[in-house]
């Protein structure tokens, strides 16, 4: 909420080339959690954040009942190399390491444990009532 005043409202954040979608394994997501509320987060074989650029081309934007929705692209996480620990949650941040912004958090139909070679595609939507 308050990166999202900030960009509209006194410009003392602005919008950044990407985005980031992650994963990870908080028993529980928080409004007030950031990045520093990861916990579980894959490390090695493979995993990063996905880049999600912040346009009209990486996002699509539309009316959905009385709402405005932005949805991202679709990202694939693919393991390599070994097996990544349970995740419960995809996230979306500023940033693609432990700098910047938390923005939204979403906890996965259930709980995936990605193994070498497996992929988990995902996207996310934003909505603004």
């Amino acid at each position: 909420e308050e990166f999202v005043v900030d960009v509209l409202f006194d410009e003392t954040q602005s919008v950044p080339a990407n985005y980031y979608l992650g994963l990870d394994a908080r028993a529980a997501l928080a409004e007030a959690d950031n990045l520093a509320a990861l916990s579980g987060e894959p490390s090695g074989n493979g995993y990063a954040r996905q880049a999600v650029a912040s346009d009209n081309v990486d996002w699509t934007n539309a009316k959905v009942g009385d709402d405005w929705r932005a949805t991202s692209k679709e990202v694939t996480f693919t393991a390599s190399g070994g097996d990544w620990t349970a995740v419960l949650n995809l996230f979306l941040a500023t940033s693609s390491d432990g700098t910047g912004k938390l923005l939204a958090s979403v906890a996965l139909s259930a709980s995936r444990t990605i193994l070498d070679g497996d992929s988990l595609q995902v996207s996310l939507y934003v909505s603004v009532a």
